[in-house]
């Protein structure tokens, strides 16, 4: 019998070995986050999942999806060319990456770079996403748990030549409250073919349990001192690549068919996990 997504999560994470952790309350974490990868990237596809057992470090650069689609008219799509937003995204290669579809066009629009968590929805389309985070029993590794549910959609992931995400999520950090945000990065990705592949299926939701390095997360805090740290994690079909206010960045979008795979990519955010720094030792908040 299919369990309730909301109900299924909480027994998977116990399964996993981890208890659900309380939801924390989103006016308790202020500023705009940037939203970082937890490892980077394989250059085979198929390597990703021997990647993800090894010990994965959090990025020191801001991240983001890539864009959806949006379906045009052959005169919108005219229209849209002639226009000073599609003159500017000439650079881009849209028109050649999003070719005529039918008798509509394909053009990219990007997935906006949220300015806080209440941008970004718990569900979307029914897929909703879990997370947990914990000391592991090495003190050098953190646990992360992450559950992907959903309700009538199957749910697919972009995976690219040469550059496909280890893990198709990204994090926010926020300390004592506040916001982690880092400096934008030197921008320089080579990629390659874009496809899709299954990911979770209704009633058969996917479970990721990785290692994380402990000292990546250290690096983020300002201090060795006492702090408690909050951390959300973000789910798009899309892959994510480094982002820096302003930049466009090609994007194919398209599957090894030649078509585009999905016009609204799906996004959806965790709940808020928590963990707390002692100054010499991570602790779930539960702990005493």
């Amino acid at each position: 019998m299919k369990l309730p997504s909301l109900i299924a999560v909480p027994l998977l994470l116990a399964a996993a070995g981890c208890s659900p952790q309380p939801s924390l309350d989103l006016s308790d974490l202020r500023g705009r986050p940037s939203w970082l990868a937890l490892g980077r990237e394989v250059y085979q596809e198929r390597d990703d999942l021997d990647a993800e057992k090894t010990l994965l470090a959090f990025q020191p650069e801001p991240r983001w999806f890539d864009h959806g689609h949006r379906l045009m008219t052959k005169a919108q799509y005219d229209a849209f060319r002639a226009s000073p937003q599609g003159r500017s995204a000439e650079g881009t290669k849209w028109e050649a990456a999003s070719p005529q579809t039918g008798e509509k066009h394909a053009v990219p629009t990007p997935q906006p770079y949220p300015k806080s968590l209440s941008d970004l929805p718990l569900d979307d389309r029914g897929v909703r996403l879990s997370l947990a985070i914990e000391p592991d029993k090495d003190p050098r590794q953190l646990r992360v748990r992450l559950i992907l549910t959903s309700e009538a959609l199957s749910v697919h992931r972009e995976v690219e030549h040469r550059r496909t995400n280890i893990l198709p999520f990204l994090f926010a950090v926020y300390v004592d409250g506040k916001a982690v945000a880092v400096d934008p990065a030197t921008i320089a990705e080579m990629g390659g073919l874009a496809e899709y592949v299954d990911l979770a299926r209704p009633g058969a939701p996917r479970v990721w349990s990785v290692a994380a390095d402990a000292s990546s997360l250290l690096a983020l805090l300002p201090d060795k001192g006492p702090h408690t740290v909050s951390i959300v994690a973000a789910f798009s079909s899309r892959q994510h690549r480094t982002y820096a206010e302003g930049w466009q960045y090609a994007s194919k979008g398209m599957t090894t068919s030649g078509q585009p795979y999905d016009f609204q990519p799906l996004l959806v955010r965790s709940h808020p996990a928590g963990l707390r720094w002692t100054g010499t030792a991570w602790q779930t908040p539960r702990t005493p």
